[in-house]
């Protein structure tokens, strides 16, 4: 049928060139080199039937093994490259848009101190309804106000937090409270001159939108916004800095977590070695013994600190990557780096592993490894599919689809079919079911 070579610049082919190649842009494409065994093949291309791919520049070039091949260079398409530099958003830009993807969308919370059963709507309004108990009545729900106001203000420091003795999480809002950290506030009521709910988001690691803590109205306090009822909500998309451009640089680690939470190392065996990754803590390689006794074992790295902090910085950890060699496309995906694994007598260094953080095209709920390898002496490059990155705008689809259209192939047939197929041979083509796979490589 065909081959398929990677590369990232048309230069980097391995290739001897029967004429010069013309001048082209190839700035911020990525090109698939198709080997084809005949001209007929790229007819029947992808299963579009009749559809000639032989489209572009034909360029003579020699393989490897001296095969001559006329490879058809296409035209560049005129793509707009949305990675392009864009006009950075306000940080309550980014705050409106995270309150979207908010999920649920209207929370409901039976509140015994602050007598009544409220019903939060991010973004939209706020409600509330009698009790009996711990049971609300919902014949007498009303409205308490509609979004007025948004802003940046010190969070609240005087919230009653219900279980931050149990979560870690809480633990760490209430001390970034105290510090007078500015949160994303709405505030609700019926006027623009009206506050009667403030409602406040924080950065969680959750998943899900989690109301952290609450706090009553205290009638004698003198600025508005103290003597309202107040909620706190936790949510990931809020963990965002102050230099974030867009929802796009919200923060990775509580999109990745999720899927490490049951099962925080995963493993894969490759022959004699197994390979162990723990999410921000260690890469291993090991061989154990079928008595269950390891024998050999080395540390191919533990998460580095003080790297990682950097790449964050510059957002440098978000990038994209062939996820195998199977694929046309670079797909979106995170890096990690681990360091300081087992010294390494034949470079004199110790080793490390790159770690490449991938949203699978599998409908897995656990997380694997796809692959490792060692890219270089005693430095690895390890691939792991995470399904709960899928949710986060780097991997989404619009994304996908970008990276997609910037990419290009590149058709080589034989040189002695230098002629393009008829609509004739095309049809022809169509009926064949078979053909031969070319085991050239440019």
């Amino acid at each position: 049928m065909l081959s398929i070579c990677r590369v990232g610049v048309l230069t980097a082919i391995v290739l001897e060139m029967a004429v010069s190649l013309p001048t082209m842009s190839i700035s911020g494409a990525t090109y698939v080199v198709r080997l084809h065994s005949s001209a007929s093949d790229p007819l029947n291309l992808d299963g579009v039937v009749g559809e000639n791919a032989l489209l572009g520049d034909p360029v003579p070039m020699t393989s490897s093994n001296g095969k001559r091949y006329l490879c058809y260079v296409p035209v560049q398409k005129e793509v707009k490259d949305s990675s392009e530099p864009k006009a950075k958003q306000s940080l309550l830009e980014i705050a409106r848009d995270a309150i979207t993807r908010l999920k649920p969308r209207c929370l409901p919370t039976v509140e015994t101190e602050l007598h009544g059963s409220y019903e939060i709507c991010h973004g939209k309004s706020v409600a509330v309804s009698d009790i009996d108990g711990v049971m609300a009545r919902h014949d007498t729900k009303r409205k308490l106000g509609t979004l007025q106001s948004e802003s940046f203000v010190p969070g609240f420091a005087n919230y009653e937090f219900r279980h931050a003795e149990r979560y870690p999480d809480d633990i760490k809002v209430v001390e970034r409270l105290a510090t007078g950290e500015p949160v994303y506030t709405q505030v609700y009521g019926h006027t623009a001159d009206e506050v009667a709910v403030v409602v406040q988001y924080v950065c969680a690691s959750s998943p899900v939108t989690a109301l952290l803590g609450r706090r009553p109205h205290t009638p004698t306090a003198m600025e508005a916004q103290d003597r309202a009822i107040a909620f706190l909500f936790g949510s990931r998309w809020f963990c965002f800095d102050k230099d974030a451009k867009s929802i796009n640089d919200v923060q990775v680690a509580p999109f990745v977590k999720p899927s490490f939470e049951a099962m925080p190392c995963i493993r894969r065996t490759e022959g004699w070695w197994s390979y162990e990754f723990c999410l921000d803590d260690r890469v291993s390689q090991f061989h154990r013994e079928q008595n269950g006794e390891t024998t050999a074992e080395f540390s191919l790295g533990v998460h580095a600190p003080d790297t990682s902090p950097a790449l964050l910085k510059n957002h440098n950890h978000l990038t994209t990557e062939f996820l195998d060699d199977t694929y046309d496309k670079p797909q979106p995906t995170v890096v990690q780096v681990y360091e300081g694994g087992t010294p390494c007598g034949e470079v004199e260094r110790t080793r490390s592993t790159r770690v490449l953080l991938f949203c699978p095209n599998l409908n897995k709920q656990a997380p694997y490894i796809i692959s490792i390898q060692e890219s270089a002496t005693c430095s690895y490059l390890l691939k792991v599919a995470v399904p709960s990155l899928c949710e986060h705008p780097h991997f989404a689809n619009e994304e996908r689809l970008r990276l997609e259209s910037l990419s290009q192939t590149i058709h080589c047939v034989p040189s002695l079919e230098i002629t393009p197929p008829s609509d004739a041979q095309a049809k022809a083509v169509s009926s064949s079911t078979a053909s031969k796979t070319s085991k050239d490589e440019l």
